[in-house]
C-alpha cells in the first residue's frame, strides 16, 4: 500500500489523541504560558486542511492535553523570532521570512525549531544558519505528526512494536515492520 500525504489529512484532528494516549500516557503534559504567541493570525494564512491541523494541535498544547514529546516547551512553542533577534531565511538562503510566515511548534533537542510555514509545510529552522531547511520538510502537520509519533515510539519501543503492530496511527499502519530488525519507518 502506498501512503500519500492526502491519506493523512485529518490525522492531527481525528487520530492523534488515540496514539498519544497509547504511546505517551506516562508523560507529563506540555504547559505553555497564557501569553504564548497566538496561533490565530497564522491560521488565517494557511490552506484549510493545514489550518484545521494547526488549530487542533494548538488546542491540545494550550489545554494541557498534549503529553511532552517533540520538545514542546514554553521557549519552543510559538517562538518569537523577531523578539529574540533571530532571522528566518527560506531554503534558498535569499528569501527573508518573518514571524508572520512561520509558527514554531516544538524543537529537535539541538536548538533547531520545527516550524509550520504559511503554505502548510512543516520544516526545521536551523539555528546556526537561521534558515528553514528545504530537505527536511513535511507536506503538512498531519504528515509530520504521524511520522513523529511513529518514530518517537520506535525509538522508545520497537521491541513492543515488533510483537504487536499498531493499527491506529495511519503512518504506523503503513510503515514497514520487520520481526528481525524492528521498526523501519523512514
Amino acid at each position: 500500500m502506498t501512503l500519500t500525504p492526502d491519506d493523512l489529512v485529518g490525522y492531527v484532528a481525528d487520530g492523534l489523541d488515540a496514539d498519544l494516549a497509547r504511546w505517551f500516557a506516562d508523560r507529563p503534559p506540555v504547559t505553555v504560558p497564557a501569553g504564548t504567541r497566538p496561533v490565530a493570525p497564522m491560521l488565517d494564512r494557511l490552506p484549510p486542511p493545514a489550518a484545521t491541523a494547526l488549530a487542533a494541535f494548538d488546542q491540545r498544547v494550550r489545554s494541557g492535553r498534549m503529553p511532552q514529546f517533540l520538545d514542546i516547551y514554553d521557549w519552543s512553542y510559538g517562538f518569537d523570532f523577531a523578539g529574540n533577534d533571530c532571522g528566518i531565511l527560506d531554503a534558498d538562503y535569499e528569501t527573508v521570512l518573518t514571524d508572520d510566515d512561520v509558527y514554531s511548534i516544538g524543537a529537535d533537542g539541538g536548538g533547531n525549531l520545527h516550524v509550520m510555514l504559511a503554505n502548510g509545510q512543516v520544516g526545521l529552522w536551523f539555528h546556526e544558519e537561521e534558515v528553514v531547511e528545504g530537505g527536511t520538510r513535511f507536506d503538512s502537520l498531519d504528515v509530520s505528526s504521524g511520522r513523529s509519533c511513529a518514530t518517537t515510539r520506535c525509538a522508545r519501543g520497537c521491541s513492543t512494536a515488533r510483537r504487536s503492530r499498531p493499527t491506529s496511527c495511519r503512518w504506523v499502519r503503513t510503515a514497514r515492520w520487520s520481526r528481525s530488525s524492528g521498526c523501519s519507518a523512514p
